[in-house]
């Protein structure tokens, strides 16, 4: 019979920076297991700390939600997490990417306000 070593603390601090990154695209264990071609319990395993994640599987999501490996990597280990000017691109190139007509507020200064401006 084989010892369970338990997950190590480079493997916690990668599912954190996971956590973290699903919470930020709101996506659930079912959605990271569609993501991933993985299954709900493989997914399950890994975010309840029963198993550590694969190196593949880190590659795929980050590719997925395009973010570059060695800053995921580099941020998990370091437990750097992005800075607020960092957090603000993020924003705004989704902002960009969405389509303001379904904002409940339609107002005419929204443009300028999501490229920086004053706005009003």
């Amino acid at each position: 019979m084989g010892t369970n070593l338990g997950v190590s603390d480079l493997a916690k601090r990668i599912n954190t920076a996971i956590l973290s990154q699903m919470g930020i695209h709101r996506a659930s264990n079912r959605e990271l297991a569609r993501l991933t071609g993985r299954s709900e319990k493989y997914i399950r395993d890994r975010i309840n700390l029963d198993k550590e994640w694969a190196f593949g599987d880190v590659e795929i999501i980050c590719n997925a939600w395009q973010l570059p490996i060695d800053q995921f990597i580099n941020g998990a280990i370091t437990g750097v997490t992005l800075t607020d000017e960092d957090r603000k691109l993020l924003l705004m190139a989704k902002l960009r990417k969405s389509n303001m007509a379904l904002a409940a507020n339609n107002d005419p200064f929204k443009m300028q306000e999501m490229e920086g401006g004053e706005g009003r």
